[in-house]
């Protein structure tokens, strides 16, 4: 296996056919010693599989969190600045009402 290979996270289709790859080849064997590697294997795998997936899973909840806060963060800063500006609004009312008097 090449370096690069092992940092790169696999889809969830490419797991489930290497797992159902690994199952096949542990039917197809009928030596018992071989037959045990490859089902802990395919048992490793699976693992990692589910692992794989739920960091991806966890990586688009993140990515859609972040969305959301972001959408939110601008709502907020255009709210700030309306309170501003009817801030300034109202000073400037109370200041001609003080003047005016």
């Amino acid at each position: 296996m090449k370096a690069d290979e092992t940092t790169k996270l696999k889809t969830p289709g490419e797991l489930v056919d290497e797992v159902e790859s690994l199952a096949q080849a542990a039917k197809n064997n009928h030596r018992l010693g071989e037959s045990y590697v490859i089902q802990s294997n395919a048992r490793v795998i699976t693992s990692n599989a589910k692992n794989e997936i739920a960091i991806i899973d966890l990586t688009r909840k993140l990515e859609e969190f972040n969305q959301k806060a972001g959408d939110q963060t601008q709502k907020l800063i255009s709210l700030t600045w309306a309170i501003v500006i009817l801030t300034v609004l109202m000073l400037i009312g109370l200041g001609i009402q003080i003047w005016s008097g």
